[in-house]
């Protein structure tokens, strides 16, 4: 896909997920947020899944700017700490690949941490129970600052 084209399917990902702001199902809003963080990850590294999850996690980009930026948010801290006491985040396929919150305010882990959560949605294998239902909601507040931050660069 031309750099054009993930930047229109941007748009049309950041108008749904706009959509889902105040939508009380926690799993729409995920994967609406995932599209357009796939769509910027897509356009910062050139890459897609895992791939373009290590290559965000060892460059500088707008996601991780977007992130740091996030860190002077008292609101955005205290998100990122009532995450890290649902620390550790189990992969449901992958049992022994969990993702342990040690330092919240860690980019590496929190990245990994939605990717796991992405991968439980769209792959897991358990049932869905209030414990996920509330690591979506604290996942979906820290996401929704950090991808409507890195849009700006594509998105005016």
């Amino acid at each position: 896909m031309t750099k054009e084209q993930l930047i229109e399917q941007l748009k049309g990902n950041f108008e749904r997920a706009k959509k889902c702001r105040i939508t009380h199902d926690q799993r729409t809003k995920f994967e609406r947020l995932y599209d357009c963080f796939e769509n910027i990850g897509e356009l910062e590294t050139e890459k897609t899944e895992r791939a373009m999850i290590q290559s965000l996690k060892k460059s500088q980009n707008e996601i991780k700017a977007s992130f740091q930026s996030m860190l002077n948010n008292s609101d955005f801290c205290d998100t990122l700490k009532t995450l890290k006491n649902y620390s550790p985040i189990v992969n449901n396929t992958r049992k022994s690949q969990e993702v342990i919150i040690s330092d919240e305010k860690d980019f590496d882990t929190i990245i990994e941490v939605i990717y796991t959560t992405r991968n439980n949605l769209r792959h897991g294998k358990k049932e869905y129970t209030q414990r996920s239902e509330a690591i979506l909601r604290v996942t979906n507040r820290i996401f929704e600052k950090i991808v409507f931050g890195a849009r700006s660069k594509y998105l005016p």
